[in-house]
């Protein structure tokens, strides 16, 4: 058992914070610190924030992963916008 997650069922099967305990909202409101931010793609601790996505990272690996999923997301978008 994890228990950084819950082991079956998704975000919407719970009523608490189970599947919100790897934000840094959530550890900021439990510790009562802001200080703490996590990675947005994975979870650990993060070492930076980026001020183009205003995100945290742990590193730039996983800032230019979320960065270039960031865009193709956005132009996947955009292109499905334009079908009509």
């Amino acid at each position: 058992q994890n228990e950084f997650y819950p082991s079956v069922g998704n975000e919407d099967d719970y009523d608490g914070d189970e599947w919100r305990k790897h934000t840094s909202e959530y550890w900021s409101r439990t510790t009562k610190n802001d200080k703490l931010n996590l990675c947005a793609v994975c979870g650990q601790r993060g070492k930076g924030k980026c001020p183009k996505q205003k995100l945290w990272f742990c590193g730039s690996d996983h800032q230019k992963e979320h960065l270039r999923a960031s865009k193709l997301q956005t132009q996947y978008e955009n292109d499905n916008n334009h079908e009509v």
